[in-house]
């Protein structure tokens, strides 16, 4: 039932916000403009989540069982926490504009948007300051580097752990949690759209955003799901149940 109601919620805010694709430009630039309702929303889902991971390491009372190293509480809720922290701050520039914050001599130089946040950094940025482009430097972006990390997460993780008991049983020793493959489902759906329309209708710097906001209210119900199950040892996911489907 709670998987049904998870893959409901999932669905509406995939419609709510793919939806604002129909609207005129103007609106659309609007909404996801920086500071706009789709980037602080976006903000909002990554800390929610934050605090929601880190809950549930306070929670847990079962720790990790690292080669030679155990913990008494689950450290990766820990390292999801402060991931997404750290995501929600780079999202609003830590309150650069909010606060009418100084922007740092460094970002001043090294930042493409001379901002104090990392992910504009021209290092991780596929163009330079001339809007020339930079191959090389694609697959450092910081928006590859997050699809990486969630197509790792919410698809290959699974899809591996249901189908080779070794992966399965090394996740479970080491007390990893493995996400519904459903999760990784709508993701990478919403990472197709985003290409569609990227190239099918010019759309890049818009929609771009709304992927990003889409995939923090992903991992929001990721975190609100674990919560329950933070206490014991996460092995719910077993290839006998049906949380792979």
């Amino acid at each position: 039932m709670k998987n049904k109601i998870s893959v409901v919620a999932c669905a509406f805010f995939f419609i709510l916000l793919y939806s604002i694709a129909l609207l005129p430009h103007e609106k659309i630039d609007e909404l996801t403009n920086e500071d706009g309702f789709v980037e602080n929303l976006s903000a909002l889902f990554f800390f929610s989540a934050s605090i929601l991971f880190f809950f549930s390491y306070l929670k847990s009372t079962t720790g990790n069982n690292l080669l030679y190293v155990k913990t008494k509480k689950n450290i990766f809720f820990l390292l999801f926490f402060l991931l997404f922290l750290f995501i929600a701050g780079e999202e609003v520039s830590w309150g650069q504009r909010l606060f009418e914050l100084e922007t740092a001599d460094f970002f001043k130089e090294k930042n493409l948007q001379s901002e104090n946040n990392l992910h504009n950094l021209k290092i991780f940025n596929s163009v330079d300051e001339n809007n020339t482009e930079r191959s090389w430097y694609y697959i450092f972006t910081m928006s590859r580097l997050f699809r990486i990390f969630w197509f790792t997460l919410c698809l290959v993780l699974p899809i591996a752990c249901a189908l080779n008991n070794q992966v399965h049983r090394l996740c479970t020793t080491v007390n990893f949690p493995i996400f519904p493959l459903y999760f990784g489902h709508f993701l990478l759906l919403s990472y197709l759209l985003n290409k569609y329309l990227e190239k099918q209708l010019g759309m890049h710097l818009d929609i771009v955003e709304v992927e990003e906001c889409y995939t923090a209210i992903i991992f929001f119900f990721i975190s609100l799901k674990l919560v329950p199950e933070s206490s014991k040892k996460l092995n719910q996911y077993s290839r006998s149940g049906n949380e792979f489907a």
